[in-house]
Order: C-alpha cells, then structure tokens, then sequence
C-alpha cells in the first residue's frame, strides 16, 4: 500500500488472506498489520476482530513479537471503550497458539530446556564462533535453533501483555491470569533468570499502582477488596512457583510481597484473609526458613501455625499430633546462639544489621517481638504442646531441655530418631542432623561442668553422632563460637577443659557473659591477666587496717582546723558569692541583650540576602527557561524533520526501489538519504526504464507478427488434413453409438412390459387382503369413534359452563365494585361533614376563649380603678378572688357544664371539631382537654357514685365491686355525651348524635355490655352502611376504635 492510501479493513482481509494462501504469510502480515496502525481507523467493528486474530496468528507463525505487540496496544485503544471481551478473546488466542506452538517445539526437540541460556540475550559473537568450530550442522544445535527461538517469543510475549495491561482496572483480571500464566510457563520449562524478572517486574507494576492510583478512574484501587484478592491470590502462586523452582532468595522476597499484600487486606477487612491462607503462608515461611538455615524462625513459624486457633479447629487428632511434633523437633533444632549476632558479626560492627533483619524476620511472622529460643521453650510450656506430641518426641524433648544427663542423653536422641524414622513421616527426618548437633553440644558443655579432663574415647562413645574426624572439627566449631573452652591433647588422647581465670585469650564480652562456659563460681572477668589489679587491693585494705588509729586523730585534726577557717571566712564568702551572682546574672542579660541585637541584625540581612539571591535566582531561571524553550522547539522541529523522513524512508521500504538502493549504496547510505532525492532519482530511472521497455516491445511485436504469420502458412495443409480425417471418423461413430442406443431401449421395454404383467395379476389378491383387514377392526373403529364423539360433548359442555361462571364472576365483581364506591362516596361525604363541624367548633371555641380573656381584662381593669372614681363605692377584689368566683361562660361548646370547686385538674375529652388539647382548671387556671382522653366528671373524681349500692342485674353478673351512679350527677355528666364504661353502665345527655336525632333521656341507665354493643353496632350500620367494624363513633366521627383502658374507660357518641 503506498503513502496516503487507505484500505478498507474488508478488502485488507480479503487481500491478506490471498497472501496466505499462496505461501506469503509475511506479506499477509504486513497488509493486516498497515491496517491496524493505520490512524484512520478510531472504531472497533467486527471485522478488526478477525483482521487481529488473524494478525496474531501470522504474528505466531513468524515469532514477529514487535508487531504483535504493536497491533496489541492499537486494538486495546480501539475496543477498551466498546468491546472488551473482543481484544480479551483475541489476546488469550495469541498466547494459547504461543504456547502451544512452544510445547511443539519442544516435543520436536531432544534438548534439555535449563541449558539455555538467558532468552534477553541475543547471540553473541564468542558463541557463533564455537558453533563453528564445533559443527553446526549437528543434531544438537538443530534443536536448540528450534526450541530457544519460540521460547524467546513466548517470554516476550508474556512481558508485553503485563506492560500492556497494568495497572488498568478494566484489565485487572485478564492481568492476573496472564501472570499466573507467566508462572506455569516459567515453572514447566526452568526458566530461573526469567522468574526472577517478572517477580521484579510484578514488583515494579505495584508500586505503580501505589503511586498513580488516585491520578485517574482507570487506575486499581488498593481500598477494593477484589483488587486485593487477586493480587493475594498471584502472589501466594508465585511464592509457590519459587518453591517449586527452589529459588529461595525469590521465595523470601515473594513472602514479603504476600505479607504485604495480607497486611493491607486485613487493614480494609479483618475477614478478607481466609485461615487457610494463614496455614499455607506458615507452611512455606517455615520452609523457607528450614533452607536458609534459620532454624529459630523456622520453629517460630510453626509455633505460629499451631497457635492460629482458626487452624487448630481444622485438624483431627493425628494432623494435630504431627504438627505438636514438628514444633518440638523444631526447637530441639535451634542453637543457644540462634537468637545473636555471630562472633564475626560482632568483630565487624554488624550487630545492628543482625538486629533490623531478625525484626523484619520477625514483622513476616507477624510477631511483636523478636523470638528466642527460651521464649519458644515457654511458649511450648504455656501452650502445653507437649501433651500432643507422639510419646517418643516427648521424652526426647524433655531429656533434651529439662534433664541433667550428658551420659544417657545421645541414646535417648538416637533412639528417639530411629522410632521417628520407622512411623514413616518425611517431615521429621530432616530434623536428625540439627538435633544430633545441639545434643551433641549440649552434652559437651554438661561434661565441661563435671569433668577437668575426659579421654577421647570415652567422649566418642558419650557423643555417638560423629566420628574421630568430625568430632575433633565440632570441638574446634564450638570453642571458636566461645561455648566452652578446651584444649585437645592428641599424644595423652583426653580433651582438657580449661577455666576462665586460666586463660588469656579474648576480651570480656557482656553477650558472652549469659552462656559462657555457665555454671563456674568465677565470673569471665577475673582472670591471670587482673592479677596485678587485684594484689594492689589487697595490700590497700590491709594497709588501711593497720593504721585506722593513726589516720583517725589526723583526720579529726583537719576537720577542726577546716572548721576554724571557715566560721573565720563564711560572712566575706557569702557576700562574695552574692556578688559574684549578682555579677553573672547582670552579665547574662547584657550578653542575651547584644545576642538577640545581633540575632534581628543578622536576620534582617539574611532576610534581605535571601530576597536578592530569589530574584536573582528567578531572573537566571527565567533565561534559562527561554533558553531551554527555544532549544525545545528547535529540537522538536529537528525531531518532526526526522520522524518525516524516517517515515518517508520506511513508506520507500515497501517499494521495490528499496532492494536497489540498499544494493548499489548499502544500508549505512540509505538511512542517511534524503527521500526527496531519493524518489527524483527513483522517478528518472522508472522514465529510462519504460523508455527501454517500450522499445523492446515494439521489437518483440514485430518479430511475434512475423512468427504467426510463417505458422499460419505452414499448418494450413496439415489443418486440412486433420479435418476430413475427423469426420470420416465421426460419421462412424455417429452411427455405432445410434444402434446401441435402438438396443438399449428395446431391452428396456421388454423389461416393462414384463413388470407390470406380473403385478396385474396380484391386484386382487391385494384388493381382497385390504377388505379383510378392514372388516376385523370394524368395531374397534367404531368403538373408538364413539369415544371420541363423547369426549368433544363433554369438552363443549365444560367450556360452556366455564364461559357462564365466567361472566357470573364478572356481574358479581361489577356490583361488588359499584357498591364499594358508593361506600367510599358516603364515607367522603361524612368526612367532610365531621371536618366542617371539626372547623365550626373550633372557630366557636376561639371566640369564646377570646371573650373569656376580655372578661378576665375587664376584671383586672376594674380591681385597678382609684377609689375616687364613679365606682368607688363598690367592692375591689384582687384578680385572683375574681377569677377564683368565675365560672366558664354559658357559651362554652360543652354545654354547662360547670368546673369542679378545687383548684385540682380535671381531665377532659375535647368534643370540637379542632380535636386540640385544652386545659381547664379551677380557680385562676384553664381547663384541659386531653387529645385522646374522656371527660371525667366530679363523680369519676372523687368516686362518690360507686359507693351505693349495685343493681341486682350487675351484682348477678360480675365479680368486680360496682355499684349504680347516685342521682346527684355533675352537669358535667349532664352535657356529657352517651359513655359506656367496662361495666355496662350508659351515661345519656341531651346531645344531637351523628344521625341527627335528639337523645332526650337525662337519666342512667343500666345496659349488659354485649347488648349495649349490638345497639352501638346497629346505628353505626344506620349511619355508616356496611361498616361494622368500628365500635364507637362520636360526635367528632373522625376517631375510629377511641377506647381508654382503666375502669373508667368510656367511648363517646
């Protein structure tokens, strides 16, 4: 395609796979591939799909990983907005068809795949040359020219796609799954360097994600819980693919990453991280530790497992025995100087090292303080894991750090060990050899306690482990650690045990103080080396007891006189020391004085300094960024130059000019061309060209005219030759092949002819078979006709009757509705009447209050009144004894009712409309008239009523003590509307109820309950239609189920 064309992608495909299909699979590649990183192209249609997967598989078959890897990062562009599963589907295609094509490389290949080298790496010259020498045609480097090529591609294709997908949340699970992907390949085929750069790699893209995480929305989110679950889930395969590879250094560091990543999980969700996940880090911490030595933090791993209790909940009984004894052979492992620095760390200053890397040992263990062997020991005893241990570890364990016994201590390991080792447990072999050590050791020490000198042979039989060689070399290990110190006297065969204050070599070391050579009554400072020291303190002591007497009296002497000189001299000193003091603090202040002068000076110059070098450092800045703006731009425009014409030279590269060119002048002198030269010379030598060919054409046509022309004369005679004999031939022919035909068909006919003879005479036979078939199931046919007839009545009759209750639910339903709204009709009426009362009353009860509030003011105004004026012949009264003589005006909406004479509340029900809360009190208060509250009346008061004697219709009936109302009822009670109380008793008044009619009945009398409710339910069927479900409706009709519990609960009408 030349520059400035464009293809469409229907016709790229079309054309790439012509390519293909005659054998140029580069050509093919390079069409789909102009496409793909052709600018123009900005949507995704379901054609760049199979123009990719198409690309990726040529991209394959080449190991073209470049263009790959370019087309890639285009079509992510194109469908991360629109398709994602697409550019997914097409980027899983190019790595399946990798792998697959690398497993059958390999399965060709007879080369052992860790013998190669590192696949960054391109060949070098040393190894062409030794290919030469050696042969290269061998089978060998056959193979290895065909498995490594693959295996680089499939590497690199991996390391693009995680630099493509990274940190992209749209991405995160494609991301994972390839580096998972990443770690099987690196695992199947041993590629150690490989593993080490995509865990660096894996390192890198995190704290990227780290860094950029809150610059846009794309970006992973370390606060999601999801994100964290699977980068938890890649990191605990990656530590387990390093493992596998047995690359411990990768593992320690890949542990590192998975703690983190635990960490930051529990900080988000305390259940995020799941117990199993726990056991498994433990498990591998612990074999990590076990294989760099560390035999303290492997046992505190396993210490750590054990004591996790969501773990424990999980094992049967033999799990939890196996891991008891793995934690007792694990501290049985660990050395007394386990827990500090070496003797060559302490020699070189290191301590401090030793101590920030067993924190951080420590930090992955999630530990708060660095363990030790004696803390493990008092964990093992608090946690009591002992009592879980198979017998044989028990006794050994406590032989081993509890017992006194250097003789029979080496019998109990090594048959210990023996029985271990016959219970078939793998686990607990790989404690033999550091068991057998720190025993050994601990028997030698114990021996240095109880003996001075001991014989070799006897020491060998006491220490079974080793044998003369490698007892000798423990002996020298453990003195040069400084735990005992001894010599070995080959000539006398005995092993001498030498005491601190015998020797003269090392220092006093306070680390070495807590278990050197232990159990000695001298401490390691006093040796040969104080004797001096020691015989000058004595001689000192004795000497200061000799002459006591004499050094008292001259002692006593000089305090007297000392004593004489200062009573002589204590008044001029003090007024010396004053003034000395006085002195100094003037001093002090003048010096603070001139110091904070000094200091205001030399801040305002340095003030003044600071301002001129910022303007001066601003002035330089700014030139230098006009500078370095003008050398940008310059730069920038040399780069476009650039980048044209290396684009020009790149758009040559296609042209067929380009072979010529690089052969005349070479590559060096190409890529130094300028393509304008280049295309005014391609231009001139295309015209010369077709000058040249259009002249050999016109030569070779004239020859070709001349050719025909003698071919033409010569074949006439032939021609006519070959025509008469072709049709002599063809007349015979004509003729054979006719009379073959007049044969055919008569055979044919007679053949008919013969058929339909013989099935003529069968026509009855048939005829008769049919009508005796027909005749024996005459009845079954009609049987079953029958039944069928009567099954299509019955289904005509039932659907006609499901049609009739069809349309008799429809009329019900149809009235049914019609009555509810008419109910709802009368139910809206009402309403609104009960709020038009509700609002009357209330606009009444306003006016009345307001006129009672007059009269109180005119009260007032009238107590206040001089006696000189008209009125002073009448009696003043203060506003209390007025309002104390009032009464309620006779227009109060309760009737008249009149107020209790106490100066006690009395609980009222307000019957307006507004349905408000109002007080009435006695004397100078108001009364109050509870929202959801009776009326109680001076008899429900003072329940003076109840005292008389019970009808004999109630004392029949109930238990309770009530008797029948006096007739001295309140006007409260007289006002007050129909009440039915819990007993049955109906109180009536002269109120208009909620028919409209006029109760007229101003006594009490007794109704049952039941009966009192039939004659309630009755009118409220009169008032309210088939609403029977509400027991008391009142004059205020907007309170449904107004009860009030107690014994004097009533409901008003």
């Amino acid at each position: 395609m030349g520059v400035g064309q464009y293809q469409k992608p229907e016709t790229a495909l079309q054309r790439a796979m012509e390519f293909i299909s005659v054998g140029k699979e580069r050509d093919g590649l390079d069409t789909l591939h102009d496409v793909m990183k052709d600018r123009r192209q900005k949507t995704w249609t379901p054609t760049i799909e199979q123009i990719m997967l198409k690309h990726v598989e040529l991209c394959v078959n080449l190991r073209n990983s470049s263009y790959a890897k370019d087309a890639l990062f285009h079509y992510k562009a194109l469908s991360q907005q629109t398709s994602i599963t697409s550019f997914e589907m097409v980027l899983r295609k190019f790595l399946e068809t990798a792998e697959i094509k690398t497993s059958d490389a390999q399965k060709s290949s007879i080369e052992r795949v860790e013998e190669i080298d590192d696949l960054d790496l391109v060949s070098t010259p040393e190894n062409l040359l030794l290919s030469v020498v050696s042969g290269a045609v061998t089978q060998d480097r056959m193979d290895r020219a065909v498995l490594s090529p693959w295996l680089r591609f499939l590497w690199d294709s991996y390391r693009n796609c995680l630099d493509m997908l990274r940190n992209n949340q749209i991405f995160e699970q494609l991301y994972h799954e390839v580096a998972r992907s990443s770690f099987n390949f690196c695992l199947k085929y041993q590629r150690r360097t490989e593993f080490r750069k995509l865990c660096e790699t894996l390192r890198l893209h995190l704290s990227q994600i780290v860094k950029n995480q809150l610059q846009n929305n794309s970006s992973i989110k370390l606060n999601n819980i999801e994100s964290l679950q699977l980068m938890q889930e890649t990191r605990s395969i990656q530590l387990d693919t390093a493992i596998k590879m047995e690359l411990w250094q990768e593992a320690y560091k890949s542990a590192e990453d998975l703690h983190g990543m635990m960490q930051l999980s529990k900080d988000i969700d305390k259940k995020m991280v799941k117990p199993v996940s726990y056991a498994n880090y433990y498990d591998k911490l612990a074999l990590i530790f076990w294989q760099g030595g560390n035999t303290l933090f492997h046992a505190a791993a396993l210490m750590q497992k054990f004591a996790f209790k969501d773990v424990r909940k999980t094992l049967n009984n033999d799990d939890h025995s196996d891991q008891a004894n793995k934690v007792l052979l694990a501290v049985m492992s660990i050395p007394n100087d386990a827990d500090k620095p070496g003797m060559l760390s302490r020699l070189l200053d290191f301590t401090e090292q030793f101590h920030t890397n067993v924190r951080t040992l420590a930090s992955l263990l999630r530990l708060q303080t660095v363990p030790t062997r004696a803390g493990l020991i008092n964990d093992v005893t608090r946690m009591n894991i002992v009592s879980f241990a198979h017998p044989i570890v028990r006794e050994m364990y406590e032989k081993m750090e509890f017992d006194f016994s250097p003789l029979d201590l080496a019998d109990v390991i090594t048959k210990g060990m023996i029985q271990l080792s016959s219970l078939n447990k793998g686990d607990f072999d790989q404690y033999k050899s550091t068991v057998n050590c720190v025993a050994a050791t601990k028997i030698f020490k114990q021996i240095s306690l109880l003996y001075d000198c001991i014989n070799i042979d006897k020491l060998k039989r006491l220490i079974p482990f080793y044998n003369q060689f490698e007892l000798e070399r423990f002996i020298v290990d453990i003195c040069k650690q400084r735990f005992v110190r001894a010599r070995i006297d080959h000539r006398g065969k005995s092993i001498t045990f030498i005491r601190n204050d015998e020797s003269l070599c090392g220092d006093y070391d306070p680390i070495d103080q807590a278990f050197f050579n232990a159990g000695c009554e001298k401490p390691n400072e006093f040796n040969i080396r104080n004797v001096l020291g020691y015989f000058f303190s004595d001689i000192r002591s004795t000497w200061l007891s000799i002459e006591r007497d004499s050094r008292k009296s001259c002692a006593e002497d000089i305090y007297k006189h000392q004593l004489r000189s200062y009573l002589n001299s204590r008044d001029r000193i003090q007024k010396e020391i004053m003034k000395r003091k006085e002195t100094i603090e003037n001093y002090k202040e003048t010096k603070e004085l001139v110091k904070q002068e000094k200091a205001k000076k030399a801040a305002e110059a340095a003030k003044i300094k600071k301002e001129k070098e910022t303007a001066d450092e601003m002035k330089k800045l700014e030139v230098a960024s006009r500078i370095r703006e003008a050398e940008r731009k310059e730069l920038e425009a040399k780069e476009n130059q650039e980048k044209i014409r290396l684009y020009q030279l790149n758009q040559i590269k296609e042209n067929p000019i380009y072979k010529q060119i690089i052969k005349e002048k070479g590559e060096e002198a190409f890529s130094s061309l300028n393509p304008e030269e280049i295309m005014r010379e391609h231009r001139q030598r295309m015209e010369n060209e077709e000058r040249t060919l259009s002249m050999k054409k016109k030569n070779q046509e004239k020859k070709f005219d001349h050719t025909v022309r003698a071919l033409h004369a010569l074949e006439r005679p032939l021609l006519d030759n070959l025509v008469k004999g072709f049709n002599q031939e063809a007349a015979n022919l004509f003729a054979e092949a006719e009379s073959k035909r007049v044969q055919k068909a008569i055979a044919d006919h007679e053949a008919e002819v013969a058929a339909y003879n013989l099935i003529e005479n069968s026509l009855d036979e048939v005829e008769n078979f049919c009508n005796l078939v027909f005749e024996k199931h005459r009845e079954e046919y009609d049987e079953e006709m029958t039944l069928w007839e009567e099954e299509v009545k019955n289904r005509e009759a039932k659907i006609a009757e499901e049609r009739l209750q069809q349309r008799i639910r429809e009329r019900k339903e149809k009235e049914q509705q019609a009555i509810e709204e008419e109910r709802k009709r009368k139910e809206e009426e009402i309403k609104k009447q009960i709020e038009a009362e509700k609002e009357h009353a209330r606009q009444l009860a306003l006016a009345q209050q307001k006129a009672k509030e007059k009269t109180i003011a005119d009260a007032d105004d009238n107590w206040r009144r001089r006696p000189d004026s008209n009125d002073s012949q009448k009696t003043v009264l203060p506003p209390s004894k007025v309002i104390e003589r009032k009464s309620i005006p006779k227009s109060n909406p309760y009737g008249n009712a009149k107020p209790i004479e106490n100066k006690r509340t009395i609980p009222l029900t307000d019957n307006s409309a507004s349905g408000l809360g109002k007080r009435v009190e006695t004397g100078n208060r108001g009364f109050n008239y509870p929202r959801n509250q009776t009326i109680k009346t001076e008899a429900d008061v003072d329940d003076n009523w109840r005292r008389g004697p019970a009808p004999s219709s109630i004392s029949n009936t109930t238990n309770s003590s009530t008797t029948a109302p006096r007739s001295g009822i309140n006007e409260y009670q007289q006002q007050s509307n129909n009440t039915i109380d819990n007993e049955g008793w109906s109180i009536n008044s002269n109120k208009r109820t909620s028919s409209g009619r006029q109760d007229n009945a101003s006594s009490m009398a007794y109704r049952p309950p039941h009966k009192q409710m039939d004659k309630d339910n009755r009118r409220s069927n009169q008032t309210y239609g088939n609403n029977t479900n509400t027991r008391n409706i009142g004059s205020n009709r907007g309170r449904n189920n107004q009860s009030n519990t107690g014994s004097d609960a009533s409901s008003w009408r």
